[in-house]
């Protein structure tokens, strides 16, 4: 893999018109939390190695970066249809594919879509209370927790079933694991066509305002892993603490 490092010079960006530079400057800084968010949930959910105690505790990481994921991809794209940077988007040449990519979002974050109800009711807001009435068949091996000498290291299994079990009404499903699989897929398949938009859009905004050659530098990057091979670890040494001997 090559990772292209491409720099334009300050004289550059400040010579663009202030709405197409703060457009510039929105693409970029809402690229950069898509891409490492589609990277964590994908780390989290193809990751399916460790014991029994890791793959609960990337249970909850997927969880919970599917449902931040969500709200940022429903700001983001707030952002992208309304006001100066909406405006200064719908003013880009775009390619008939970016063009039915944004006529794909549209669909995906209508009002009564799945990650606008995740933004609206779970992203950012924790529940009054909690209660096992949507975990029916619930075993005694879920009614868990999972800790160790640090108290950084403390996963609730049982804790995160319950909160789960809120995604059933977001999807319209009584089952557990049929709305879990229905959020991360549908933020999933989001957030690809999301980061696609955005890439084409920075793209096309450079195009039209940024005047003059950047500089050009490849960057070799020959130990970048295969995505599936990515191994998360929740249960670590902090720094600093002593080894065995």
């Amino acid at each position: 893999m090559q990772i292209h490092k491409v720099t334009y010079p300050v004289s550059a960006l400040q010579a663009m018109p202030p709405a197409q530079r703060s457009a510039f400057l929105l693409l970029g800084h809402f690229l950069n939390e898509a891409n490492w968010l589609q990277k964590l949930i994908l780390y989290s959910t193809l990751d399916e190695s460790g014991h029994e105690a890791e793959r609960q505790a990337r249970l909850a990481l997927s969880l919970m970066v599917s449902k931040v994921f969500a709200a940022k991809i429903h700001e983001g794209w707030v952002r992208l249809t309304t006001g100066e940077l909406g405006a200064t988007v719908a003013e880009l040449t775009l390619s008939p594919d970016v063009e039915r990519i944004r006529a794909d979002l549209k669909e995906h974050l209508r009002p009564d879509s799945i990650l606008h109800k995740i933004r609206r009711d779970l992203a950012f807001h924790y529940p009054t209370s909690l209660s096992l009435d949507g975990l029916p068949g619930i075993s005694d091996g879920d009614a868990a927790l999972y800790m160790s000498a640090h108290a950084g290291d403390t996963i609730s299994l049982i804790g995160e079933l319950s909160a789960a079990a809120e995604l059933n009404a977001v999807v319209g499903s009584d089952h557990l694991g049929e709305s879990l699989g229905a959020v991360l897929d549908e933020v999933v398949k989001v957030s690809a066509l999301y980061s696609d938009f955005l890439h084409a859009s920075l793209v096309a905004l450079t195009d039209l305002s940024l005047k003059g050659a950047p500089t050009h530098e490849i960057i070799g990057n020959e130990d970048a892993m295969p995505l599936e091979d990515v191994r998360l670890r929740f249960f670590v040494t902090p720094p600093g603490t002593p080894t065995a001997a």
